[in-house]
């Protein structure tokens, strides 16, 4: 009995490490980017630009997260975000924003340069 419910944890974690997989590179959504851009018109309902948009979508919700975390801390947030719903970000912003980034920033994950992105867009007055 031991054994299944061990094998049954193991299991467990497993997929729960496959489901929470790193973020990609900048890098890496950028070539993707690039390899879908190469084929043409983009259709907004592909798979290929639904998942380019997810990324994005989620390294915005890291960043919404990490808002709220150090605002529960007591922590000065690193960006001052506007309430949700308040102000909208716009593909072409964004993206423009990833595209323009210098070769440096390229291995860095794409969490951390959108948390940089927010850093710029929603500047604390310190």
């Amino acid at each position: 009995m031991k054994k299944i419910i061990l094998a049954a944890l193991a299991a467990f974690v497993a997929s729960a490490a496959v489901a929470q997989a790193a973020p990609p590179t900048l890098g890496q959504w950028l070539a993707r980017q690039r390899a879908l851009a190469a084929q043409g018109p983009v259709d907004l309902e592909s798979a290929a630009f639904k998942a380019l948009y997810a990324d994005v979508a989620t390294a915005l919700a890291a960043g919404r997260a990490a808002h709220n975390a150090d605002l529960a801390a007591g922590r000065p947030p690193a960006a001052c975000l506007p309430p949700p719903g308040q102000q909208q970000l716009d593909w072409n912003t964004v993206n423009g924003w990833l595209r323009a980034r210098p070769e440096a920033e390229q291995a860095q994950s794409l969490n951390e340069v959108i948390g940089r992105f927010l850093r710029e867009k929603f500047p604390c007055a310190r």
